[in-house]
């Protein structure tokens, strides 16, 4: 956990690799792992560690949370948002998760609005004339 808050995310991925070796089914483990790996911009494989922590515990709050992020990070905002819903429904009024679900929202909405509509079709017709 430490390597992960000083952003040594190689080494912080061996550690978790190693720790799961010991204890597979170690949830906590599988969730840091899941997310070192996001943070490494492997984001297909961490979705697939988390669904094996989900698979685990089907309620266990964190896990859902740490989908959500990690679907956030990799851009997937309308399954973030499902994610940290999953997650403060089965722990509800945790401000982290909630803060998250607003940032989720904010990007679908952004991502919704007129002017990023306008600016897409824009670039689009830059680039490809017909």
């Amino acid at each position: 956990y430490a390597l992960q808050k000083l952003k040594e995310y190689d080494e912080a991925l061996s550690y978790f690799e190693k720790s799961l070796e010991i204890k597979p089914k170690n949830i906590k483990a599988i969730t840091k792992k899941a997310y070192t790996l996001a943070r490494l911009y492997r984001f297909e494989e961490a979705l697939d560690e988390i669904e094996v922590a989900i698979e685990l515990n089907h309620f266990n709050s964190r896990s859902w949370y740490y989908r959500g992020v990690i679907n956030f990070l990799a851009e997937n905002f309308e399954t973030a948002k499902s994610d940290f819903e999953q997650s403060l429904r089965i722990k509800p009024k945790v401000a982290r998760v909630q803060s998250c679900l607003d940032k989720a929202n904010a990007e679908i909405e952004a991502l919704n609005s007129d002017e990023h509509i306008e600016e897409l079709v824009k670039n689009c017709s830059d680039k490809w004339s017909l």
